[in-house]
């Protein structure tokens, strides 16, 4: 194998893993409700298929999926009473402003952004809440007798500037603090030229191997999206990378330390609570992954991947999911406040009662779907084609949808399509109670864990399309 030639990235990403944690995934694998259940025999507790042929198999999942629809019990017909998006922000200001016990100026200012779209005016309420906060800890005075000279903590506003970066909370941080203090005003840096498109030529030479070698089109582009995050760190604050640009950022000049350096910047986001112990260390994995590759191409003398630790996160974080009452609710809350009640209703419903990925729904078309049949062709991570049985719960809503001729179901523009479902949900959970942590991909996760009370793991791993126990395992949470 000559130099330039890369070994296999892919088959090495578990060299990137640690072998004390690798040693905990096993301790703290979560113990199956089947785990003593052999694949070929069954459970007195599960549905099981009459036969092994085909068809009947075909049957078995129908009857295994209208199961966890029944045992989830929602209707998703239930009448509510139509009141908008524009409602949105009086729940939020009853659930959460009212109760912060903010001070006035804080209060008048929210009030002042009611008329915001409702998931800016909750990014809004979440940096006034953060700042308010903050300001009460370091004075020792309370929230609520804060005063506006108390907020007018400008020493404090550039501490949080410079851990907010270029995120569109810093414009929001800067607007409040203005509104306190305006004969001290910040600039805003924020308004500034649009983002340049990334495309660095290294990146795009390890995304075109890596499509080559069977990764999704939607991982790649979060990959993609993650090197970005990390060049971007690199040119706005190591000294040797300001003169460049992320697009023209020269891995050859890259060193063990300046990944150590950025390690030890997120293990301080993660204590500043600016992301999760879990989302760093994937952050992590994926730049480590990168060094790999470019070392693999001869790009660097030494693999500077080499002995550098993982951040420490736990592997397998179990959380209650929601109850159904609380699906019952959010589902409501999609009728009730939803710009378009059915096409959010049919896209969620399509995740929960079928384990569709947010990219799968956002960019299925409507040659996928055969409503005689009652079948959908799912084309997933490894770009297989997989054809699953339409649950009986979510058969009703498609019908009801205006099909076009082959295009997509929800939107002629998936991307944007995709933003308002993960921020929709965010607000309808909220909306609902639902104390459940993680975003929309909990519904994949009730989906899992509801399933494998419901049937075998060969069918467990087939209607979750995992091929291993391993990846289920990730999802399964406590009921």
């Amino acid at each position: 194998m000559g130099k330039n030639t890369p070994k296999d990235p892919i088959s090495n990403v578990w060299d990137i893993w640690d072998v004390d944690n690798l040693k905990n995934l096993e301790i703290n694998k979560k113990n199956f409700s089947w785990n003593d259940i052999s694949t070929k025999n069954f459970s007195d507790l599960i549905i099981k298929p009459k036969k092994q042929g085909h068809t009947n198999y075909q049957r078995y999942y129908v009857e295994v999926l209208n199961s966890l629809g029944n045992s989830l019990a929602l209707n998703l017909q239930e009448k509510v009473e139509y009141k908008g998006r524009s409602a949105i922000n009086t729940v939020l200001w009853n659930k959460f402003v009212l109760q912060e016990n903010f001070p006035n100026v804080a209060v008048k200012y929210l009030d002042k952004k009611m008329t915001l779209d409702p998931f800016t005016f909750l990014s809004v309420f979440e940096v006034v809440k953060s700042f308010v906060g903050k300001c009460s800890q370091k004075s020792g005075i309370k929230q609520h007798l804060l005063k506006r000279t108390d907020l007018a903590a400008k020493q404090l506003v550039m501490e949080m500037l410079s851990q907010l970066g270029d995120s569109v909370k810093r414009y929001y941080l800067i607007n409040f603090y203005n509104y306190v203090s305006p004969f001290d005003k910040i600039e805003n840096q924020v308004k500034k030229a649009k983002r340049q498109p990334f495309f660095h030529p290294v990146v795009e030479n390890h995304c075109e191997y890596k499509s080559k070698k069977g990764t999704s089109e939607s991982s790649i582009v979060n990959y993609r999206s993650q090197i970005r995050r990390f060049f971007e760190w690199c040119c706005n604050t190591l000294k040797e990378f300001q003169e460049y640009s992320p697009n023209t950022i020269n891995v050859y000049m890259f060193k063990k330390e300046h990944l150590t350096e950025y390690k030890l910047f997120l293990e301080a986001e993660i204590r500043r609570e600016n992301c999760t112990p879990n989302g760093a260390r994937t952050h992590f994995i994926y730049v480590k992954e990168f060094f790999l590759y470019v070392y693999q191409l001869g790009f660097l003398k030494d693999d500077i991947t080499k002995d550098l630790t993982n951040i420490e996160a736990k592997e397998f974080v179990y959380r209650q999911i929601p109850s159904n009452k609380q699906l019952q609710m959010f589902f409501n809350a999609v009728s009730m406040y939803s710009e378009a009640p059915l096409i959010e209703k049919t896209a969620y419903s399509l995740m929960l009662f079928l384990g569709l990925r947010l990219n799968e729904v956002a960019n299925l078309k409507w040659r996928d779907i055969n409503i005689g049949n009652k079948t959908i062709s799912i084309k997933g991570k490894n770009k297989q084609s997989e054809i699953l049985p339409i649950p009986e719960l979510v058969l009703p809503l498609l019908k009801n949808l205006k099909r076009g001729k082959q295009g997509y179901v929800f939107s002629k523009k998936p991307n944007q399509f995709k933003s308002k479902l993960y921020q929709n949900f965010k607000l309808y959970k909220l909306i609902s109670d639902m104390e459940a942590e993680g975003g929309v991909h909990l519904l994949r996760h009730i989906y899992i864990t509801k399933l494998s009370y419901l049937c075998t793991p060969n069918t467990l791993r087939v209607l979750a399309r995992h091929r291993s126990d391993r990846s289920i395992s990730f999802y399964l949470q406590a009921c």
